[in-house]
C-alpha cells in the first residue's frame, strides 16, 4: 500500500516550536497518490486532485523532497512535471513549478531502443543539494538472468557419462514432474545500468545535464533521497551514489528471494561497485525486505 514517506523534519521537536512541526508526506497506492499526517493525527489526510489543490488526476507521483528553506514539499510525476506542495495551512495547496516534458528525446542513445520497455523508463528521484538546488535523478535498470548456465552444461556432461554403456534406462515422466519448478523461466534480477543527474532550471523550464557530484555523495532507494558533502562525512566516497533496491514488483511479488540491487554507483567510472561487507551469504538481511538508508538524528538534551 505504501511506496515511501518523506518527513519535513525529525518527529521530536522542541515544545512550542511551531515552525519545526513535523509533517509526513506519504506516497501510496493506488496510482502513487499523496496523503499526509502530523504526529498525533488519528488518520492520514488524502491530498485530493482538483478541488483547489492544483494536483492532477491519475497522480503517478514517483518521489518527493522537502525543502527546509521555503517549507514546501516538491513532488515529481512520471512525466517529469514537478509540483510544490504547501501543507502548512488548513488545507493543502499545490502549484506546478516544472512542466511535463518529452524526456525520452534527451536520453543517451544506448537507452532509446528500450525506452518503451519495462526497464527502459528510468525511475525518478528528487534530491535537494546542501546549497538548495533541486536535482532530478534518473536511475536506469535492466533485467538480467541470475540462472547459472554452467550447471546445465555440467548436467549434460553427467548424462553423457551415464549413457556410455548404451543400456541406461529412461525414467518415465509423470504429470507431477511436468509441473515442477524446472518448467519456470530462469530467475531474473534488476541491475542498475546508469544513473543520470540533472539540475532543475525552473526559470528556463529545462533540465541541465550534470556529469559530476564533485565532492558530494548521494543516497537513493526506499527512503527520502539525500545529498551530503563528503568533507563533513569523510567515510563517504565523493561523486558516488549509494543505492538500495526499490523495485516494488521484484522485491514483493515475482523475485522475493533474489539478490537485491545494492551498491555504490561511481559517476566517474559509470559502474556499480559492491557495498563493502555486503553479500547475500554473509548478510541475508539484504535479501527481503530490501534495506533502507537511515539518517540518524543526534539530539542535545533529554
Amino acid at each position: 500500500m505504501y511506496d515511501r514517506a518523506v518527513l519535513s523534519c525529525g518527529p521530536r521537536t522542541r515544545a512550542g516550536d511551531a515552525a519545526a512541526a513535523c509533517v509526513v508526506l506519504l506516497l501510496h497506492k493506488p496510482m502513487c497518490e499523496l496523503s499526509y499526517a502530523r504526529p498525533g493525527d488519528e488518520r492520514w489526510t488524502w491530498v485530493s486532485p482538483g478541488a483547489g489543490t492544483g494536483l492532477q488526476w491519475r497522480n503517478w507521483y514517483c518521489d518527493a523532497a522537502y525543502n527546509k528553506d521555503d517549507g514546501l514539499f516538491y513532488v515529481v510525476r512520471r512525466d517529469d512535471s514537478v509540483h510544490a506542495l504547501d501543507l502548512t495551512g488548513p488545507s493543502p495547496v499545490a502549484r506546478k513549478v516544472f512542466h511535463d516534458r518529452e524526456w525520452s528525446e534527451s536520453l543517451a542513445s544506448r537507452f532509446l531502443e528500450n525506452v518503451h520497455g519495462l526497464c527502459g523508463i528510468p525511475f525518478r528521484y528528487l534530491v535537494h543539494t546542501p546549497s538548495g538546488e533541486l536535482l532530478h535523478v534518473w536511475r536506469f535498470r535492466d533485467s538480467v538472468s541470475s540462472y547459472d548456465l554452467s550447471l546445465d552444461d555440467q548436467d549434460d556432461n553427467d548424462d553423457d557419462d551415464d549413457d556410455d554403456s548404451g543400456d541406461s534406462l529412461q525414467e518415465e515422466s509423470s504429470p507431477e514432474d511436468e509441473d515442477d519448478d524446472s518448467c519456470d523461466p530462469p530467475d531474473e534480477e534488476l541491475v542498475t545500468e546508469d544513473i543520470q543527474l540533472y539540475m532543475t532550471d525552473f526559470h528556463g523550464q529545462k533540465l541541465e545535464a550534470m556529469d559530476s557530484l564533485d565532492d558530494h555523495a548521494m543516497f537513493i532507494g526506499y527512503n527520502a533521497p539525500l545529498c551530503l558533502p563528503t568533507k563533513d562525512f569523510p567515510g563517504l566516497s565523493p561523486n558516488c551514489v549509494y543505492i538500495t533496491d526499490d523495485s516494488l514488483e521484484y522485491i514483493n511479488y515475482s523475485r522475493r528471494n533474489n539478490k537485491r540491487d545494492i551498491g555504490v554507483w561511481s559517476i566517474e567510472d559509470q559502474k556499480l561497485q559492491s557495498l563493502g561487507g555486503a553479500s547475500p551469504i554473509k548478510d541475508p538481511w539484504l535479501n527481503w525486505p530490501a534495506p533502507i538508508w537511515i539518517t540518524p538524528s543526534l539530539l542535545n538534551g533529554k
